[in-house]
């Protein structure tokens, strides 16, 4: 498999100008035969704002089937875009290149004068969808609809065996973002971002060949990897083991996430956000959070990745606390990860319990140094949901008399049949 250039991902992804029509023939890698038009593309590729949501759920950003491969990415407003760039051996036409916009119904459509099954049914669609524009409208005003995204949906049929890169760049204007500055606090005036998809062909078949081919990029794909793999689970690179984490929370709830990794050098690969699409940025209650990443180490020992996710002011038991060791060696010339064990109470990660967690502790009550947010929680002991000197007198003992508890290493899995329900917590009380 082929990791290519991934410059990623859905949180700052871009868009487009008004609906274009395709490309000339001279930009693509092959011109298609004067005799043979540009085939048309399958009923199931978008042609609409409504159709790319679906898709965009049920597919991810990608999708390949009658032997076209269609890509689609929600783009942001004031979002230029160049022409997209087909690299590789394998000879493509490009099928379609156009951006879909959500256009809210904003006058009240009026009986057809025929009127049949046909003509009723998209009189009281477009009636529908009026009364949704002014139900809106006067909920959250004329802003949720300039905020919708718009949707870049290019189709490229292959004409021959080999390898294809498809790449698109947006740049997105972020002037009015006061938000929006350069390292050096200089306000910027653009934002431009590469997105690279991969793909190969032999005779009859093709397939994706980039991370987006084995990791989830919708929602429902994610829930199917992390019921099969876990919160935090190994697959296997082209030249190291990746370490991969499935994070979810629930912010309306007022439910935290925090993640870390302690042990061996590990780069970041990739961190996507998953999300069920809307036409409209509309705030629901209830929304989840849902991401995946993906690391790599870069040197042999022992790493281990530490996922909390819960409510500071209820008890241990509301809270989840997932660790996950490994062993990193190297295998010819690969690095492989191989399941270690974890240790309770083992602040600094390195799979022992010693004086070193009692140093990082004592330093962290004297306020000399700070734990991490995922240390923290793994410091409270008598899980009370404070570290105090109770904690340091525990971990102490436990040292002390050699009383060394491994923890469950397994990953969390959940049934997509049976998806958890988070109510909403009351705020804790605070006594005078």
């Amino acid at each position: 498999m082929k990791c290519k250039k991934l410059t990623v991902l859905f949180l700052s992804l871009l868009t487009v100008c008004a609906a274009s029509p395709m490309f000339p023939a001279s930009a693509l890698d092959v011109a298609p035969p004067a005799s043979d038009p540009i085939p048309v593309a399958p009923g199931w590729v978008p042609q609409t704002a409504e159709d790319a949501v679906m898709f965009l759920n049920q597919y991810g950003n990608t999708h390949v089937a009658d032997g076209m491969i269609c890509v689609v990415l929600p783009i942001p407003q004031k979002t230029e875009c160049e022409s997209p760039q087909f690299n590789g051996s394998m000879k493509t036409w490009l099928v379609q290149d156009k951006c879909c916009k959500y256009t809210p119904v904003t006058e009240e459509p009026a009986l057809p004068e025929v009127q049949n099954d046909e003509t009723m049914k998209e009189y009281w669609k477009k009636q529908r969808a009026y009364e949704e524009y002014k139900q809106i409208l006067e909920v959250y005003g004329d802003w949720y609809f300039k905020a919708a995204d718009m949707y870049r949906v290019v189709v490229v049929m292959p004409e021959s065996v080999g390898d294809l890169d498809i790449v698109l760049t947006h740049e997105v204007d972020v002037s009015d973002d006061p938000t929006a500055k350069d390292p050096s606090g200089e306000q910027l005036v653009s934002r431009k971002t590469t997105v690279t998809y991969s793909f190969a062909s032999d005779a009859g078949h093709v397939w994706e060949t980039d991370y987006f081919a084995w990791l989830p990029d919708c929602y429902t794909e994610y829930r199917t990897y992390q019921n099969e793999h876990g919160t935090v689970s190994v697959h296997q690179g082209e030249k190291a083991d990746q370490i991969v984490l499935c994070l979810e929370s629930n912010g309306s709830t007022g439910q935290r996430l925090f993640s870390g990794q302690a042990g061996v050098s590990c780069k970041g690969l990739m961190h996507s956000i998953i999300k069920e699409q809307e036409l409209l940025p509309i705030p629901k209650a209830g929304g989840g959070f849902y991401a995946i990443e993906v690391y790599e180490p870069t040197t042999e020992g022992r790493v281990e990745f530490n996922i909390f996710s819960g409510w500071l002011w209820r008890s241990a038991e509301a809270n989840r606390l997932v660790r996950k060791a490994y062993t990193v060696q190297k295998d010819g010339t690969r690095l492989v990860a191989d399941e270690a064990s974890s240790v309770e109470c083992d602040l600094n990660g390195d799979g022992l319990l010693t004086a070193a967690d009692v140093i990082l502790l004592e330093k962290h009550l004297t306020t000399e140094e700070k734990l991490s947010d995922v240390q923290y929680f793994i410091a409270d002991i008598n899980g009370d949901m404070n570290v105090n000197a109770l904690d340091l007198t525990l971990l102490k003992r436990r040292i002390l008399t050699n009383d060394i508890r491994y923890i469950n290493t397994e990953p969390v899995q959940f049934d997509p049949d049976e998806p958890i329900v988070i109510d909403d917590p009351k705020p804790p009380v605070v006594s005078e």
